[in-house]
């Protein structure tokens, strides 16, 4: 989508048709939104206590004169 928006602003500018400019405008911005969106979104829900794969973290402490 944000491809999109910036091919549009390229042809807008050059044609000058301004209803290309501000399709291309908002699409740019949408996609930069729902690009934000879905980075912060998976990362909110995947990293934590749980870890990446869902399973609890187990941390192993060195066991001492064995």
């Amino acid at each position: 989508m944000i491809v999109i928006g910036i091919v549009l602003l390229i042809v807008a500018f050059l044609a000058k048709i301004t209803i290309l400019w501000t399709i291309g405008i908002i699409l740019i911005v949408i996609g930069a939104v729902l690009f934000l969106l879905v980075r912060l979104g998976t990362r909110s829900a995947d990293d934590g206590i749980t870890g990446k794969s869902g399973r609890t973290r187990c941390t192993r402490t060195a066991s001492v004169g064995a």
